[in-house]
Parts: structure tokens; sequence; C-alpha cells
């Protein structure tokens, strides 16, 4: 597995790229494919800067780089099986998404007896690191969530057939009829309002992870259905 260490966060231009201010950007990505059909149709260089950063490493796989996120957070290693509840380890890693869309999230149980500040609690139940394809190669965004133990109870990451909350610090985040920057807006919802996340798979377009909601109400860009 490569090397990683995090990459510069770009999160204060989130306001300006998709949120009650998204226009701006959203009108500097004409050019931007709508919608991809397979990694290799990743947006090019000419399309508007990411706001989810990518780790320095890149990955061959989806597995592997959400394996990489969740070890950088967790600071344990990855050994493939069952984590027992007095044992700190990482285990049991599952890739949901079609990786042909670009984007996946991966699950991986993790137990950490030793390790409560990352959790609150003497086990943290599963991580979720969150991957998309871009140059040649696979990353995991930040931040990578280990929510408390007993499961995702809280909201704050998207999980297919899940709720989720909307969280942006002013304003409203748009809803668009397909995932891409140049899709049309067809909702607008403040922070704190809870949405379903459908079974749909993530897609990676136009630098950003999308998702379904709302029974194909429409799609949410993934910086707005996650803690940071």
């Amino acid at each position: 597995m490569n090397g990683r260490f995090l990459g510069a966060l770009a999160l204060a231009f989130i306001c300006g790229s998709l949120a009650g201010c998204e226009q701006k950007v959203d009108d500097q990505s004409r050019s931007t494919a709508s919608r991809l059909s397979s990694p290799s149709g990743v947006p090019s260089a000419s399309a508007p800067a990411s706001t989810i950063p990518p780790n320095a490493a890149s990955y061959s796989t989806a597995l592997d780089a959400g394996i990489g996120g969740v070890e950088a957070k967790t600071g344990l290693t990855y050994f493939g099986g069952t984590c027992a509840s007095a044992q700190s380890c990482l285990g049991a890693a599952r890739v949901f998404g079609n990786t042909g869309a670009g984007a996946a999230y991966v699950r991986i149980a993790y137990s950490a007896p030793n390790h409560q500040q990352l959790c609150g609690q003497t086990s943290c139940g599963d991580c979720f690191a969150y991957v998309f394809f871009e140059s040649g190669g696979w990353h995991y965004t930040q931040p990578v969530v280990c929510p408390p133990s007993g499961g995702r109870t809280s909201g704050s990451n998207p999980v297919n057939g899940e709720l989720d909350h909307v969280f942006t610090s002013g304003g409203c985040v748009n809803v668009r009829s397909y995932p891409g920057l140049n899709a049309g807006v067809v909702d607008c919802l403040k922070g704190g309002q809870v949405v379903m996340i459908d079974q749909d798979d993530p897609w990676y377009v136009d630098k950003h992870i999308w998702w379904s909601i709302d029974g194909h109400r429409g799609w949410m860009a993934h910086d707005f259905l996650i803690t940071l």
C-alpha cells in the first residue's frame, strides 16, 4: 500500500461552490462533463478546483483508499479479520457503490478499547471513509468518520438507505436534478433539515461526490451531508 499523509483541506471554499453563493462556481463550470460513465471520464484539469482535496497518496483500488483513510484516522493497522471486543483493530472492510461512477464509501469494523478519545466509548463500531477516483488513482476524502459504538445513529455522514442531516453555516444548499454543477436546481435545503439517502450509488462529478436523496428528489453534494 502506498504511503499516506493528509492533503491540505480547502473547505473554506465550500460556500462559494455549492451553498447559497453557489452560482459563482456554477457559472465557471460550463465546460465540465455533466456525468461520468467510468472513472476514466473524470473531468479534465480545466474543471473547477476541488473542494474535497484528495489525500496526497494515490491508491489502486477504492478499498485500499478507504483502508488508508481509516488507518490514518485511527492510527491502527487493518488486518482483515473480525475484531474481538477487547482488541484494538480494524477489520471486515466492505466497499459500497459502483466504482465505475468514480465514488464509493468503505465501511470498516473498528474496535478500540484504548482509544476512547476517538469515539467517546470503548468501541466505535464502524468507521466510514469516502473515496473517489481522480488523476489515475483512488483517494479518500476528509473527514473519515467513526461514530459511537452501536452503529451509525448520529446522522452525521451519508450511508445508503439511512437518514442524514444537511449541514451548512448559512443560506441553503442546492439539490440538483442529476449529479453535477451544470444540472438544474430543483430545491434548496436549509441546514438541519433531515433527508433520506437513496440506495443509488454515489457519483464523482465536477470534483464533488454526489448523493441521491428523498426517493430521487434530486442530488446533493457530499460536502453538506457530512460534519466537518
